[in-house]
């Protein structure tokens, strides 16, 4: 029986090793009994009982830890996450603005290209007229020599017709 309770216990039978040799305990009960109980006392007095596992205050203070530095954590990326969105609202509004822009700009260079072309039409009109001018020019020069020989002939002619009036008259007088 000491045996069997020996065998249950082995810190116990450690603490107390027995021999198997008959002794005057194991032959009286009372005496049997006795002597499992000292040993059952002196096992659980030499040894600690074992530890159950870690202790849940423990853990309890690990989770706790660990739930602060995460919400730390997100703090920090939503305070990163609100500076990447107002990065990309300035973003947006600076590409709005380069749009809007953009669109001045090719607003005024189709005015220019327009202003050019009717330059370049002007131009064009103006090389046209002054052609026409300095051909109007070299025809009136033209028609102006033209004059001046018929305003000769015309001249020697009116001085003919005098000279002739002249000479009528002396012949009727004389």
């Amino acid at each position: 029986m000491i045996s069997q309770l020996i065998s249950q216990y082995p810190r116990a039978a450690a603490a107390a090793p027995v021999t198997h040799h008959p002794s005057p305990v194991t032959h009286h009960p009372s005496l049997a009994v006795l002597a499992g109980i000292l040993l059952l006392a002196a096992g659980a007095m030499a040894a600690p009982p074992a530890p159950k596992g870690p202790d849940p205050t423990q853990k309890l203070a690990e989770i706790e830890q660990a739930q602060q530095a995460a919400a730390a954590q997100l703090a920090d990326v939503q305070e990163k996450l609100k500076a990447v969105e107002a990065r990309l609202a300035e973003a947006q509004e600076q590409l709005r603005r380069v749009q809007d822009d953009g669109a001045i700009d090719r607003d005024m260079l189709e005015k220019i290209r327009n202003e050019n072309l009717g330059l370049y039409v002007m131009d064009s009109s103006t090389k046209e007229m002054v052609t026409k001018v300095g051909e109007q020019v070299e025809a009136l020069s033209g028609q102006l020599e033209k004059f001046r020989i018929s305003v000769g002939i015309l001249a020697a002619l009116v001085v003919v017709l005098q000279a002739f009036g002249i000479a009528l008259l002396f012949i009727r007088r004389g």
